[in-house]
């Protein structure tokens, strides 16, 4: 538990850095009209080049997000269109990969509540830099920062916004591991990184944190996780995060890296 309390602060600085700015800037839209959202059969008929420039027209408009989070038929239409990009067996080259899974995340970050759970990672960090609380602990202060992030998420949207976090995570984690593929650590032109690093941060520590094959008792089961967070359960007793993501997970490495901010995290 020492290991996660110690990965939580070292955060503190780099998110407070970050900002929450839009992940991607494109900049390929510019009119008066907001452009109207397709349906769900026209993102279907899209080729992939046309559904990544719609798609990355829409998510800077006002109403993409909500639009789609009220009509999971469309949202649908548009995460698996743009998953499949970057899915093993694609054609795509690695630049439009990237894109695709950089705005999955995106969709899976504000179409849910898991977007208030990231936005509340930072605010509940910043409050323990202004005002540290008194030493109760590792344990007792790692289960009060959880608590206080997922503290707007409830029974009804506990699934919806632990499923996103996950799906952003992988999301994460094929953009993160692609990164190195031509040899160096550099993210696309026009990719906010820092928005990036901060999201996928968040997104990955809680899937590092979470056991969804069920063969790792060490570490929190869906179940487990929603009693702590949805029903003040404190965490079990078991509970450990034997690896630091930080320095060992190669996606959050690579992301890390490519925001210029990875020195935050060494010794």
């Amino acid at each position: 538990m020492k290991q996660i309390f110690a990965l939580f602060f070292a955060l503190s600085m780099f998110l407070l850095l970050s900002g929450c700015e839009a992940l991607l800037s494109f900049n390929l839209f510019s009119t008066l009209d907001t452009p109207k959202t397709p349906s769900a059969k026209s993102f279907n008929d899209m080729k992939d080049d046309e559904l990544l420039s719609t798609v990355a027209v829409l998510v800077e408009t006002d109403t993409f997000f909500e639009e789609i989070a009220a009509d999971e038929e469309v949202r649908t239409s548009v995460v698996e269109g743009l998953s499949a990009i970057y899915d093993d067996g694609s054609e795509a080259d690695i630049a439009e990969k990237q894109k695709a899974s950089l705005l999955v995340a995106e969709i899976e970050l504000n179409t849910t509540g898991a977007g208030e759970v990231v936005d509340d990672f930072v605010n509940v960090l910043t409050e323990y830099i202004e005002q540290p609380p008194e030493s109760n602990g590792a344990e007792e202060t790692v289960e009060a920062i959880v608590t206080k992030v997922f503290a707007d998420v409830t029974e009804e949207n506990f699934d919806e916004t632990l499923n996103a976090l996950l799906a952003a995570a992988e999301a994460y984690t094929y953009y993160g591991e692609s990164l190195d593929d031509a040899g160096d650590v550099t993210a696309p032109e026009g990719t906010n990184s820092g928005a990036v690093a901060q999201n996928a941060v968040v997104a990955i520590l809680v899937s590092e944190m979470i056991d969804t094959d069920g063969d790792d008792p060490g570490l929190l089961s869906p179940e487990e996780f929603k009693a702590v967070v949805v029903d003040d359960e404190p965490f079990p007793e078991d509970f450990v995060l034997e690896n630091n993501p930080i320095e060992e997970n190669e996606a959050l490495v690579n992301i890390l890296s490519a925001s210029g901010m990875e020195d935050l995290f060494t010794a």
